[in-house]
Formats: structure tokens, C-alpha cells, sequence
């Protein structure tokens, strides 16, 4: 494991000399291809710093607890201790969902579209609040939800209503939606 977190920092900071480089700034299409990957890397390479900054407060805490003969440096050097554990059980779960192979399309945009089934009105109704949820949760990840095409029913329902959504990872938050 630590060997592919020492891989995934290098390459990152490798990607971050590069991306600082003359040669990539005149070069657009270089450039943009290095930000793409610096900015795929860049919450991996987080996660891993934080585990290794982790194993190193855990090995400080265990040492300590090793060479310490002082009751009150013990205690606090069991709490580190604890604590790192903790850090490292929650940056390894971390670590395991981040290190899963990426889906293709997880960085692209996506169009949401809302139609009412059978029901009626009631259905239609439904719909708009799908829709305000929706266009809700969009802007409370960051994410810029734009309506492309909206058809309203006569008491405030919809029939139909399509949504452009951008930004950041939008199809990996929204592609189990259905």
C-alpha cells in the first residue's frame, strides 16, 4: 500500500513541475492535459499525505510510549496514539474508495430530464418537486444547474422539464439516478 501512495505523490508532484514549466504554457493542448491529470490526481494525492502524515504520528506516539517512563507523557502519548489509529482506519477507507477505477464518463456533464407517469396532476406535481430538489442538491455540491427546456402544468406540475447540469465529476454524482 505505501508503495502506491509513494507512486501517486510522485507522480502528482511530477505533474505539478510539469504543469510549471515554459514548455507546457506555449503548448495549450499540453497544458490542458497536464491540468486534466493534476486535477484527477489531486484529491488521491490529498488523501494519501494525510494516511502517511497518519503512519508517522502513529510511529512517533508508539515510540514514545516504548522509551517514555513519565505517566502523564504516556497518557498523552497513548491518546496520539489512538487518534492516528483512528485517522489511519478513516484515511484508509479513503483510500480504497479513491483508489477504485474511475468510470470514463465521471468527469462529463449531463442533461436530467423529468416527465410525470401516470397519476395525472399529482404526478405532474411530483415532478416539480423532483425538479426543485434536484436543482437544489445541484447547487449545494457546486455543481450549475441550467434549465434548457420546461413545460409547466396549469396548477404549477410539470410535463416535462430538461436540465443541462455542469461542473466537477457531475455523471459519477448523478448516473445511479433514474
Amino acid at each position: 500500500m505505501l508503495d502506491k501512495l509513494n507512486k501517486i505523490i510522485a507522480k502528482y508532484e511530477d505533474l505539478r513541475n510539469q504543469a510549471l514549466q515554459p514548455e507546457v504554457f506555449q503548448n495549450p493542448e499540453k497544458a490542458k492535459v497536464v491540468n486534466k491529470e493534476l486535477s484527477a490526481l489531486e484529491d488521491t494525492y490529498t488523501i494519501a499525505v494525510n494516511y502517511r502524515k497518519a503512519l508517522e504520528a502513529q510511529q512517533s506516539a508508539q515510540d514514545l510510549l516504548e522509551s517514555e517512563q513519565d505517566t502523564e507523557l504516556l497518557t498523552m502519548a497513548q491518546e496520539e496514539l489512538d487518534q492516528a489509529k483512528a485517522d489511519i482506519a478513516k484515511r484508509d477507507e479513503q483510500l480504497t474508495i479513491a483508489l477504485l477505477p474511475k468510470d470514463p464518463n465521471d468527469d462529463k456533464n449531463i442533461y436530467l430530464e423529468i416527465r410525470p407517469a401516470a397519476g395525472g396532476d399529482e404526478s405532474g406535481l411530483f415532478g416539480a418537486e423532483l425538479l426543485k430538489m434536484y436543482l437544489a442538491y445541484a447547487q449545494k455540491m457546486g455543481r450549475k444547474p441550467e434549465i434548457v427546456e420546461e413545460q409547466l402544468s396549469d396548477i404549477g406540475g410539470v410535463k416535462f422539464v430538461m436540465v443541462k447540469i455542469s461542473g466537477k465529476n457531475v455523471y459519477s454524482l448523478m448516473k445511479f439516478e433514474s
